[in-house]
C-alpha cells in the first residue's frame, strides 16, 4: 500500500471510503460538508488515505489537540480487511 497525508485534496477519497464503511455498518454517514467544516475548524487536522493499486482502501481523519492525536473517523473497504490496513493506520 501507499499512504498519503493531506487535507482537502484527499477529501473525495476519504469520503468515498467513509460512506461505504458507514453504510456497511448500518450507520448514517455525516455529510461531506461536515468534514469540510472539521478541516476548516482544525487547521492542524489531516486526512490519511491508504491506497492499493492506486485506489483508496482505508482512511482516517486525524486531529491534534493539546499534544494528543485523535482519530474520530476511520474506514476500510471490506475487500482489504485481510491486509490489515486498518491496523497499519492505527500504528
Amino acid at each position: 500500500p501507499e499512504f498519503q497525508v493531506g487535507r482537502e485534496e484527499l477529501l473525495e477519497d476519504f469520503y468515498q471510503v467513509f460512506v461505504e464503511t458507514q453504510t456497511r455498518l448500518g450507520t448514517p454517514a455525516h455529510s461531506r460538508v461536515w468534514f469540510e467544516k472539521i478541516l476548516r475548524y482544525h487547521p492542524e487536522g489531516r486526512l490519511l488515505v491508504a491506497r492499493v493499486s492506486g485506489q483508496p482502501a482505508a482512511v482516517a481523519l486525524l486531529l491534534f489537540q493539546k499534544g494528543v492525536l485523535y482519530h474520530p473517523y476511520t474506514g476500510t473497504l471490506p475487500r482489504f480487511f485481510s491486509s490489515y490496513l486498518n491496523c497499519t493506520l492505527y500504528w
